[in-house]
């Protein structure tokens, strides 16, 4: 089971996140918001 969420997470290319893993979207995203903060 765990397997297939690493799969899922680490490898599987998502249309909406623009073909990147949802791993990968998810640190852009917190990226950001960091990133945001430091702006301001």
């Amino acid at each position: 089971m765990l397997n297939s969420v690493d799969s899922y997470n680490h490898h599987r290319l998502m249309e909406r996140t623009g073909y990147i893993p949802p791993v990968e979207e998810e640190k852009a995203y917190y990226d950001s918001l960091n990133n945001r903060d430091v702006a301001a």
